[in-house]
């Protein structure tokens, strides 16, 4: 299994997504993480790779950008294969550390 990285007051916040719903769909949350406290410089395929190269079954990271300025908004979701894999990771990643931070 992979080990989380050594942890800071400055890492990655990971936690479970409670709902999403985008106009009249409704998406299923049990496979899907929240990451918070993102580097402004994390893109969706660093976010993906951190935790694939790692061992989780990533099916696609996520970061939110801004529509207007194209920067990140410091948070993003990572997509799971399984549900078991999504708290796998959750158990394991909490406060991991992403690009420095």
């Amino acid at each position: 299994a992979a080990q989380p990285l050594p942890t800071n007051q400055y890492g990655c916040h990971v936690s479970a997504v409670v709902s999403i719903q985008r106009g009249e769909k409704e998406f299923n949350t049990e496979q899907t993480l929240y990451v918070g406290n993102l580097s402004l410089t994390t893109y969706d395929n660093d976010l993906y790779k951190h935790f694939y190269s790692r061992g989780y079954k990533c099916a696609n990271g996520k970061v939110i950008m801004d529509a207007k300025t194209n920067a990140s908004k410091g948070f993003g979701y990572l997509n799971f294969n399984t549900a078991e894999e999504a708290q796998r990771c959750l158990a394991e990643m909490k406060n991991t550390v992403i690009d420095g931070r």
